[in-house]
C-alpha cells in the first residue's frame, strides 16, 4: 500500500530530502543517484552504471568499494524513515515510488507541448515554478563524467522551460498579472538571454510603472547581449517597441506626421517566412553530414556512430552561424558512393561536408571525423575518438561536443577568411568607382558603373561585391529604359547568384537576387532572399529599403512601412529614392496627403511626377494633378497606362489598379 505520508526530495536548487518537515542528513551522491533513476528507462540503473557515473572508471576496484560504503551510509540514513528510499530490483537499483516524492519526477511527467496546446496553464505555472532553480545546484556532487551528464540534462530542462515560459507570457492567462509576467520574463532571460520576448515584456512593464530608466537599461542590455553573444541585432519588433516607448532616439528621426500610420505597423516577422525554415538560412554556410564509412569493422559500431552523428547534427543546429542539411540528404548521397566533396557541394548547395570513417585498431574501433570545404576540397579540421559501448557517456558528452565546437570554429574562421575582400587594390578602386556611379540612376551613369564593376572583376574574379554591383546595373537599366523583356533581369540574376556563391555571408548578393526576383514576379523567392539578407546584414539600410519595396509589391504595406522607417533610422542622410519608396507605401495605405508631403521636396525631379500625379488626383487636388501629369508627358512622351500595367510587379492586381486609377484621374491615358 501507498504510505500516507511521503518523503519529499528536491533536486532543483540545493538538493534536500525532507521527512516530517525535517531535513535528513544523507550522502550527497544519493541526490545524483536519484536523478539518474528518475531519468532512466523504467527508473532503473545497473550497479555498474551507477558506479561509472558517480565514481568514474579510473580505478574500478576503488570505485566499487566506495559504492559499497555509500550504500551502507544510505541504509543508515534510512533508519530515520519508515521504509527505504533505494531498492534493489533484479540486480539493478531503483527508488521507492510509493514513498518518495521527487520534484524532478513531477516535472518530467508533464508533456509541455500537450499542456501548451490544451491551455493547461496551471500545469505550466507549476512546472516553471519547479524549474526556476537550477537542477542539482551543488557543485560537490560527483565526478567529471557526471558533471557532463548534468550539463546536458540541464540543457534539456531549459528547453522545456523556455517553451512553457513563452506560452505563459503569450497567453491571455497572464495579461492581468503584470508582476507575474515580469517574474516570468526574468526567468526566461535567466534561462536563455537571447529571448527578445522577455526584453519586450520588461520594457513595457517598467514603462507602465514609470521606471523609464530601468526600461532603457533593459533595452541596452538586450542590444549588448545579442551583439556580444550571438553577433546579431535585436529584431525589428523589439526596436520598434523601444522607439514607441521613447527608449531610443530612432523615433526622433522620423517626422511626427507619420505617427498615426506607424501605430498600425506590424512586426516584420509577421510577413517573413518562419525563421527556422531552411530557406532563411540562404546566406549562412550550409553543412552536410554523410553516414559513417566502416572499414572492416562490425555492425554495433555503426549504430553507435550513427547515434553520435545525430547528436552532432542537433549540436550544430544550435549555432546561428551554420545551417545543417537534413540527415536524409546525407544518406541518399552515401548511396551514390560519391566521395567528391566539390560535386556534393554543387549538388546540394552546401559549402562544408563531414565525413566519418570507422576502422579497427589494436585497442578497438576508432572513428575519424573529417571536415572538408566543398569549394576547395581542402580539409579544415579532423578529430579521432575510440568507439565502444563502454565509453558511451564520454563519447556522447565529450567527443560529440568537441566535434561540434572544433568544426563550428573552423567554419567561422573559414567564412571570415573567404573572399569577401578583393585580392587587388586596383579591383577595390574600380569597385568604389562603380558604387559612386550608382548613386545616380540615369542610363549613362548606370553604364559607367557597369564598366567599373567589370574592370574590378577582371582584376579579381572572386570579388563578390563587384558581382553584386554588376547585377544591380543590369536590373536598374531595365527599369530606367522601361523594357518589357526580362533578358537583362535574367543576366542580373546570374551575377547575383555568383556573388552569393563567392561569399554567402555578404548580403549584397542576396539583396540583388531579391530585387531581380521581384521584377520577375517571383514574390515568394524575392521575400525569401531579402529575409536571408536581413539575417546576414540586419543593419544594411539600402537592403531594408529594397526589402520595403518588395513587401509593398507583395501587398504587405504595413510591413513595408516598418522596413523603410528602419532604413531611414539607420541612414539619416538617405538618398532620394528612400522617400519615393516611402511615398509609394503611403499611397498604397491611402494616406495621400502624407505621400504628397513626402514627395514635395522632390517635385522638380521628373521621376517622381508619376506618383505625385496619382496622389494629388486621389486627394482631390486636380490642378496639381494635371500639372504633374504634364511634367510626366513632357519628360516621358511614350508613357502609356497599358504598358505601365504590364511593368509594375504587383502581386495583387488591386494594388496596380489603385495606382492606375490615380493616374487616370490625373488625365493620363
Amino acid at each position: 500500500m501507498r504510505c500516507r505520508q511521503q518523503c519529499e526530495v528536491r533536486l532543483f536548487g540545493r538538493p534536500v530530502i525532507q521527512w516530517n518537515g525535517q531535513e535528513l542528513v544523507v550522502p550527497q551522491k544519493l541526490f545524483g543517484l536519484l536523478a539518474l533513476l528518475v531519468t532512466a528507462p523504467n527508473n532503473q540503473v545497473s550497479r555498474e552504471e551507477a558506479v561509472e557515473k558517480l565514481w568514474g572508471t579510473g580505478n574500478r576496484q576503488k570505485s566499487s568499494a566506495s559504492f559499497r560504503q555509500f550504500l551502507v551510509r544510505v541504509r543508515k540514513a534510512e533508519k530515520q524513515l519508515p521504509t527505504e528510499i533505494i531498492s534493489p530490483t533484479d540486480g539493478n537499483l531503483t527508488y521507492n515510488k510509493e514513498f518518495v516524492d521527487i520534484d524532478l519526477e513531477r516535472a518530467l511527467r508533464l508533456d509541455i507541448l500537450t499542456a501548451v496546446k490544451s491551455g493547461d496553464y496551471e500545469a505550466l505555472k507549476s512546472f516553471v515554478s519547479t524549474t526556476r532553480s537550477q537542477f542539482l545546484e551543488s557543485d560537490t556532487l560527483q565526478n567529471e563524467a557526471f558533471e557532463d551528464w548534468t550539463s546536458n540534462f540541464r540543457v534539456h530542462i531549459a528547453s522545456k522551460t523556455i517553451t512553457a515560459l513563452v506560452a505563459l507570457i503569450d497567453s491571455d492567462h497572464t495579461l492581468g498579472l503584470p508582476a507575474y509576467r515580469e517574474q516570468l520574463a526574468l526567468q526566461l532571460l535567466e534561462t536563455d538571454p537571447s529571448q527578445e520576448l522577455a526584453y519586450r515584456v520588461l520594457m513595457e512593464y517598467y514603462c507602465e510603472a514609470w521606471d523609464r530608466v530601468r526600461a532603457r537599461d533593459v533595452y541596452r542590455l538586450c542590444k549588448e547581449t545579442l551583439l556580444a553573444d550571438y553577433g546579431v541585432e535585436p529584431e525589428l519588433s523589439t526596436t520598434q517597441l523601444a522607439a514607441s516607448l521613447g527608449l531610443t532616439t530612432e523615433s526622433s528621426v522620423h517626422s511626427t506626421r507619420f505617427e498615426a500610420t506607424r501605430s498600425n505597423v506590424s512586426p516584420i516577422s509577421d510577413s517573413q517566412p518562419d525563421r527556422s525554415d531552411d530557406t532563411l538560412q540562404i546566406g549562412v554556410p550550409r553543412i552536410i553530414l554523410l553516414p559513417p564509412k566502416l572499414l572492416n569493422t562490425v555492425a554495433p559500431a555503426t549504430n553507435i556512430i550513427e547515434a553520435l552523428l545525430d547528436d552532432i547534427t542537433v549540436g550544430l543546429t544550435r549555432y546561428r552561424s551554420v545551417s545543417v542539411l537534413a540527415g536524409n540528404s546525407g544518406r541518399i548521397e552515401a548511396q551514390t558512393a560519391n566521395d567528391d566533396a566539390t560535386a556534393i557541394g554543387e549538388r546540394y548547395g552546401v559549402q562544408y561536408l563531414v565525413k566519418t570513417t570507422v576502422r579497427p585498431t589494436d585497442d578497438g574501433d576508432k572513428a575519424t571525423f573529417l571536415l572538408l570545404d566543398c569549394r576547395s576540397g581542402t580539409s579544415l579540421a579532423a578529430l579521432e575518438a575510440p568507439i565502444n559501448e563502454r565509453n558511451l557517456p564520454s563519447l556522447f558528452s565529450r567527443v560529440g561536443l568537441e566535434v561540434v565546437r572544433q568544426f563550428v570554429n573552423a567554419i567561422e574562421r573559414g567564412e571570415v577568411e573567404f573572399p569577401s575582400a578583393a585580392q587587388s587594390r586596383t579591383a577595390y578602386r574600380y569597385f568604389l568607382e562603380g558604387r559612386r556611379a550608382l548613386w545616380r540612376s540615369d542610363l549613362p551613369d548606370l553604364r559607367r558603373a557597369r564598366s567599373h564593376f567589370q574592370k574590378s572583376m577582371k582584376e579579381s574574379d572572386r570579388f563578390a561585391p563587384a558581382q553584386a554591383g554588376l547585377s544591380r546595373t543590369l536590373s536598374m537599366e531595365r527599369l530606367v529604359r522601361g523594357l518589357s523583356s526580362t533578358d537583362l533581369l535574367v543576366s542580373s540574376l546570374e551575377f547575383a547568384e555568383s556573388s552569393i556563391r563567392l561569399d554567402p555571408l555578404d548580403g549584397r548578393g542576396l539583396r540583388e537576387r531579391g530585387f531581380c526576383n521581384l521584377y520577375l514576379r517571383r514574390h515568394e523567392e524575392s521575400l525569401e532572399s531579402f529575409a536571408a539578407a536581413a539575417l546576414v546584414n540586419p543593419n544594411d539600410a539600402d537592403m531594408l529599403a529594397d526589402y520595403a519595396d518588395a513587401l509593398s509589391h507583395a501587398s504587405l504595406p504595413n510591413d513595408a512601412l516598418a522596413n523603410i522607417l528602419r532604413a531611414k533610422a539607420l541612414n539619416p542622410d538617405y538618398p532620394d529614392y528612400y522617400d519615393w519608396i516611402h511615398a509609394s507605401i503611403l499611397y498604397q495605405l491611402t494616406d495621400y496627403d502624407a505621400a504628397i508631403q513626402m514627395l514635395s521636396p522632390l517635385a522638380t525631379n521628373p521621376a517622381v511626377a508619376r506618383l505625385l500625379a496619382a496622389a494629388t488626383a486621389m486627394a482631390g487636388d486636380m490642378t496639381s494633378a494635371h500639372r504633374h501629369a504634364n511634367t510626366l508627358r513632357t519628360n516621358y512622351p511614350e508613357f502609356d497606362l497599358k504598358r505601365l500595367y504590364r511593368l509594375i510587379p504587383d502581386k495583387n492586381i488591386h494594388d496596380t489598379k489603385h495606382l492606375l486609377e490615380g493616374l487616370w484621374r490625373a488625365g493620363l491615358k
